[in-house]
């Protein structure tokens, strides 16, 4: 049934929530930059609250999706533009490697497919149906020029409905959200799909654990130890 929905278009509202504090201004380290040079792959799984697949056809069908092929590129330009005073595309800058750990992954998929079931469509045709998602991960940050091998965890909550052909799922989603999105086929907003939600997550992430280190042992970029680094 949620697949029929999802296939057909329809509407639907989304709420995104998270852990992390993103209401305190992160500190930076003077003259050190870092840059994003590696990211491990998320977990295909996790699509509809990533927004990431590694499916060419279904990054091809969901309008606004990423691949995880430029997960890496995405985050480092995420990361650029929400901290410049912390991240640079200078090949100099000290390289950060992110491996991003799921330690549970949590839906309703089940329980809302029951219940549409059980309704007779009624959920999801008429009136709409809830569909939810969580995650909690750890992320691991390491940079070898700067002895740094941290890790930080924090969780996401995705609340949504859909409907089709009844546009009652615009109605937004009940409750706090730090991200909104909606789709009213062929139409949806900046952050449906969740990709730009989770980038802003994870480069939250990786601030938090850079402002947990001790800045003074960092290297500056252009010294010999952050040159042999960048030719690896």
């Amino acid at each position: 049934m949620i697949f029929i929905l999802l296939a057909a278009g329809g509407c639907a509202s989304k709420k995104f929530n998270t852990t992390l504090d993103f209401s305190d201004v992160p500190g930076s380290c003077p003259k050190t930059k870092f840059r994003i040079a590696s990211v491990d792959p998320l977990s295909p799984d996790e699509f509809f609250i990533t927004g990431y697949t590694a499916s060419d056809y279904w990054h091809e069908k969901v309008k606004g999706s990423g691949h995880m092929s430029t997960l890496t590129r995405d985050l480092q330009e995420k990361a650029c533009l929400l901290y410049p005073h912390i991240f640079d595309n200078d090949n100099a800058s000290l390289p950060l490697h992110i491996a991003m750990v799921t330690r549970s992954y949590r839906n309703t998929a089940a329980r809302s497919s029951f219940l549409a079931a059980l309704t007779w469509g009624l959920f999801g045709i008429v009136l709409p149906l809830p569909l939810g998602f969580s995650c909690d991960y750890e992320v691991i940050v390491s940079c070898p020029p700067a002895g740094i091998v941290r890790e930080t965890e924090f969780g996401t909550k995705l609340s949504s409905w859909l409907s089709f052909p009844s546009p009652l799922a615009l109605v937004p989603v009940p409750g706090r959200a730090h991200r909104r999105g909606t789709v009213l086929y062929p139409w949806q907003s900046r952050y449906y799909t969740g990709r730009h939600f989770m980038l802003e997550c994870f480069a939250r992430a990786i601030v938090r654990v850079l402002n947990s280190a001790d800045c003074g042992t960092f290297p500056k970029p252009g010294c010999p130890l952050t040159k042999k680094a960048n030719r690896h």
